[in-house]
């Protein structure tokens, strides 16, 4: 992965760009997120307040889905969730709705780190036990883990140089996120993002073998 792109720069390319015409306007709470993720968001694109009450997803407390953008199925159709009810839960005929959905809440997480940079991302989150209870398999997928990109990022982890430049270690953290974007889709950049976060704790780091 190119390293200098910057993290604000990725972050705007990955964006979807909204295709709802009309949504309802974003209270503050939302409009936090959105703009945190890239302040050129187009906030009359998202849906929120009463026209996510169509969105079925399952999260633990205190979090929420705050706003959803850009929503549509693999092969290309529209949704609407002004009309439409669709899930995040469990698979539709074996797909689940592509687009960007701003989940917001604070919470605290323990898990381990994975560092390996390519195409798709630098580290990778894993919280232990899960984010999602399985039994809503569609969305448990989709937050497995947590995705970091850049050195903005991974410098509140506090890894040294030298380590980062081995290319590949583990590590157990202790983190808090405040907002996850979570994008849908079948490209490298697609992932949940977190959109505020501070490391609480990281131990037991390790280097990965010559095997793995």
């Amino acid at each position: 992965m190119n390293r200098i792109i910057s993290t604000f720069v990725l972050m705007a390319c990955i964006t979807y760009t909204p295709l709802a015409v009309s949504a309802s306007p974003c209270p503050p709470y939302a409009t936090r997120y959105l703009k945190q993720w890239d302040p050129t968001t187009p906030l009359d694109g998202y849906s929120c307040g009463n026209e996510l009450s169509n969105l079925q997803v399952t999260l633990p407390a205190p979090m929420k889905v705050v706003a959803a953008g850009g929503l549509w199925w693999a092969d290309g159709r529209e949704i609407d969730l002004k009309r439409q009810k669709v899930s995040l839960d469990h698979y539709t005929n074996g797909d689940i709705p592509h687009g960007q959905i701003f989940i917001g809440g604070r919470i605290r997480l323990s898990g381990v780190l994975a560092y390996e940079p390519g195409n798709s991302g630098d580290a990778w989150f894993f919280p232990q036990p899960a984010l999602i209870s399985p039994q809503y398999k569609a969305l448990a997928a989709e937050l497995r883990s947590l995705k970091f990109i850049g050195d903005r990022s991974l410098a509140k982890f506090g890894f040294s140089q030298s380590l980062l430049s081995s290319n590949c270690f583990r590590a157990n953290a202790n983190i808090e996120i405040d907002g996850i974007s979570l994008l849908i889709g079948e490209t490298d950049e697609a992932g949940a993002y977190p959109i505020f976060f501070n490391v609480l704790n990281v131990s037991g780091v390790k280097k990965c073998s010559t095997k793995e």
